[in-house]
């Protein structure tokens, strides 16, 4: 995880130093089995259904913002799979809070960075919206299964 807010956001260190401490809990290094399994059945309810997943690296950068194929290739070079603005601030106050978090994304722009093409918000729009009864049914059937 990485987001350059911190200070912005946090500037009480006590709280800043909470958060730090928060993030280290959401590496999934050594998850246990309980974790494994969810990660797990996640994958095959998505297998079943035929939702296309992936497991990756999620970074954040403050936003809004859309980022320009110079700061897609820092990413990349730095690990991310992907990029967003919320999921990881999200994240770090649910762990916090001492929630288990389990994160899914909808990517709805591939950023490549070489073959770059202007940004169009009503079709990211568009393709998150197609992609909504995808992630409600696989909610769904893990929440059902999650009991």
């Amino acid at each position: 995880m990485a987001s350059g807010a911190v200070e912005a956001v946090v500037p009480d260190l006590e709280r800043a130093r909470l958060l730090f401490e928060a993030a280290q809990a959401c590496r999934d290094l050594d998850l246990p089995e309980r974790e494994v399994e969810l990660l797990q059945q996640v994958v095959d309810i998505a297998l079943a259904e035929r939702i296309r997943v992936h497991k990756g690296v999620f970074v954040a950068v403050a936003g809004p913002n859309l980022e320009t194929a110079a700061e897609y290739r820092m990413l990349r070079a730095l690990g991310a799979d992907t990029v967003g603005m919320s999921m990881v601030p999200e994240n770090l106050v649910a762990v916090h809070a001492g929630m288990r978090v389990l994160g899914l994304s909808v990517v709805t722009d591939r950023c490549l960075p070489d073959a770059l093409e202007p940004a169009d918000v009503d079709e990211i729009i568009r393709i998150a919206g197609q992609t909504e009864p995808h992630l409600r049914r696989l909610v769904v059937r893990f929440l059902e299964g999650a009991s």
